[in-house]
């Protein structure tokens, strides 16, 4: 089995990438464009790095088909994950508003006391 090697200038360009992604991510976190765009917004940017990571880091450019498609198959099921959650996080509606079964909401809910009728003086 044979090593690839890589260059230097190929490392320092992904790190070079990769700093600039940091920047963006960190520009990005400063503008607010609605709640749904900035998570998209972040999370192509992350997407991208591990991309870069998987391919020139962990050297997935240069492997064999069967690396491929174990790596691949990381990201199909990771995409399958966030399918999952998105559509329980739709569901389910923001946490602020969730109400307890009896109609006040969960913080609102008084503990009841309670108090033995049956005494002995």
């Amino acid at each position: 089995m044979s090593h690839h090697v890589v260059e230097k200038k190929t490392y320092y360009a992904v790190f070079a990438a990769l700093i600039v992604l940091l920047i963006i991510t960190f520009g990005a976190s400063l503008i607010d464009v609605g709640e749904l765009l900035n998570l998209t917004i972040a999370l192509v940017i992350a997407t991208v790095k591990a991309v870069l990571i998987l391919l020139f880091f962990m050297q997935v450019k240069y492997a064999t088909s069967l690396r491929r498609c174990f790596a691949a198959s990381g990201f199909l099921f990771l995409g399958i994950l966030f399918t999952i959650l998105f559509a329980d996080y739709a569901q389910r509606g923001p946490l602020n508003e969730l109400n307890s079964p009896s109609g006040t909401h969960a913080s609102e809910q008084v503990p009841s006391e309670t108090t033995s009728e049956t005494e002995s003086e």
